[in-house]
């Protein structure tokens, strides 16, 4: 649920349509919803490049950062 989180974050921070677009891509193709990306990142990855070409990695980093800054806070909080 975490990461479904982040990737959305990160995805309507570039755009709502991109967002919806990379949702609308996901099920017809890998019959997937981005809860499902944990167990198949490659899915989104693929998605990715084909709708943003190496733009792509601009997305994955932003949401690598979101996951690293929840795991922080969250380490932060129990410490």
């Amino acid at each position: 649920m975490l990461v479904d989180s982040a990737i959305k974050q990160a995805l309507v921070e570039i755009g709502e349509s991109t967002y919806n677009k990379v949702v609308e891509t996901l099920y017809p193709v890998y019959h997937c919803d981005l809860a499902d990306i944990y167990e198949h990142p490659e899915y989104l990855n693929v998605t990715l490049k084909e709708m943003v070409g190496n733009a792509h990695m601009v997305i994955v980093e932003s949401i690598k950062n979101i996951l690293i800054n929840f795991m922080r806070k969250t380490h932060s909080r129990t410490s």
